[in-house]
This record gives C-alpha cells, sequence and structure tokens, in this order.
C-alpha cells in the first residue's frame, strides 16, 4: 500500500489564554482540543468539512486565510504563540522505508 494523505491539523501553544482566536475561527473549524497541557495553552484545529479532502495545500491555504482574518486582538494573541505547527497527517504504507513531509 502507498503513502496516503489522511488530513491537516493546524496546532498552537501559547502562555496566554487561546480563547480569543478559538472564538473568532470556531465556525470555521472543527476545535480538537482547547486547553491547558503542561502548563501551556493549546488549541488544535481541522478546517469543517474537509475530512476526505485529498489536498494538504488547500486546507493549508484555508487556515492562512483563516489567521489573515483575525481581529487586532486575536493577532496579538497569534503573535504570541510559542508554536505555531500545521501537521500533516498521513497513512503510513508499505512501499517505502518512512515518509517525511516539510514546510
Amino acid at each position: 500500500m502507498e503513502v496516503q494523505y489522511l488530513n491537516t491539523d493546524l496546532e498552537i501553544e501559547s502562555e496566554v489564554d487561546l480563547s480569543k482566536i478559538v472564538d473568532e475561527i470556531g465556525d470555521d473549524v472543527l476545535v480538537l482540543h482547547h486547553g491547558e497541557i503542561r502548563g501551556y495553552q493549546h488549541a488544535y484545529f481541522e478546517i469543517a468539512g474537509s475530512s476526505g479532502s485529498t489536498n494538504a495545500d488547500d486546507i493549508i491555504n484555508s487556515f492562512c486565510a483563516l489567521v489573515d482574518a483575525l481581529s487586532k486582538e486575536a493577532r496579538e494573541v497569534w503573535n504570541k504563540c510559542c508554536s505555531k505547527v500545521v501537521d500533516i497527517g498521513y497513512e503510513s504504507g508499505t512501499s517505502t522505508p518512512n515518509f517525511q513531509s516539510q514546510i
């Protein structure tokens, strides 16, 4: 079986509350997690309706558009994030010993 694209998530981490971001983009995404982990605030998102999409570029562009549209207050929270990760998920195949995708 070949390696196959599954989905793309956005994962952010901060020392400050991420609720402003979650509230602003919440209607356009599925909030997979929002809360504290090991003393840091985390929020993980998936674009609503994106499961089954075969194109990571379109999903990444959708996340970029949501970030670009953030209010000044939410953008200040975004800028304070210590980690912003676009996590591209794959189903591992059997045809290659490993697979790496970098942005």
